[in-house]
């Protein structure tokens, strides 16, 4: 037997046991794109009326289309492509794009969260205007960088082994290819922020 045939039947029984999985992204891929877009549409075509307390809505829409659509298309393609990854651009930039994206989204809802706080709690003192918002934005964006540019730094495509029906296989995955220990990995990601 072949040794590509047999990383073939590895790769396609790995996907078969995942039917479940594919299906749950799928689903979660056309809830989540769906979802996005009709926020997006309903914001710039149907209100009438723009108020500044709703500023950070289509920045936060944006950013959770773009990390929900990179993560399960990168989790779909991660499990039909098990052991013969088929670009190392791809996996780094899908990587790169969730972290960036999936961290952008969580500090957004901080920066939401603390503006509801201003307005609510302390109508009359300290609020982020306009320019503060757009600050606000920036930061975000320089801060979810700074943790996502080592996601590009330690991602990348790994040689993989395993035994399928007796032979050794030898594939190709997406992965943390660093050669170093989780705790100098952890210093990476620390050092850049």
């Amino acid at each position: 037997m072949d040794l590509n045939t047999t990383k073939e039947e590895w790769n396609t029984n790995y996907v078969k046991t995942l039917i479940p999985n594919i299906i749950f992204n799928i689903i979660c891929l056309i809830i989540g794109f769906t979802g996005n877009s009709v926020v997006l549409f309903v914001y710039f075509f149907k209100m009438k009326y723009r108020r500044e307390d709703r500023f950070f809505i289509p920045v936060l829409t944006v950013f959770d289309l773009i990390a929900g659509t990179a993560s399960t298309i990168f989790h779909i393609t991660d499990y039909f492509y098990f052991v013969s990854y088929p670009s190392e651009a791809v996996c780094v930039g899908l990587n790169f794009t969730i972290g960036l994206t999936s961290t952008a989204s969580a500090h957004m809802l901080l920066v939401i969260g603390m503006q509801r706080y201003l307005k609510i709690c302390r109508p009359h003192g300290f609020q982020l205007t306009l320019v503060r918002r757009r600050i606000a934005i920036f930061v975000i964006i320089y801060v979810s960088l700074s943790f996502s540019i080592p996601i590009a730094i330690v991602t990348g495509l790994k040689n993989v082994t395993g035994t399928f029906k007796g032979y050794k296989v030898t594939g190709i995955s997406c992965s943390n290819v660093a050669n170093t220990s989780s705790a100098f990995n952890s210093q990476i990601f620390l050092d850049a922020s």
